[in-house]
């Protein structure tokens, strides 16, 4: 999977994925810590 162009197309994987992964929303951890850790990373690749 290509590198999401935008924030918001970073979201919207991270959304779609997770669900479609565990069938279900992301849990506290994942909308609290991991999936704000992601976003860090992506911002810094230039």
């Amino acid at each position: 999977m290509p590198m999401p162009a935008d924030l918001d197309r970073l979201n919207r994987a991270l959304d779609t994925g997770f669900a479609e992964l565990t069938g279900t929303v992301s849990t506290t951890f994942w909308r609290e810590t991991g999936f704000p850790l992601i976003r860090d990373h992506w911002a810094a690749v230039p």
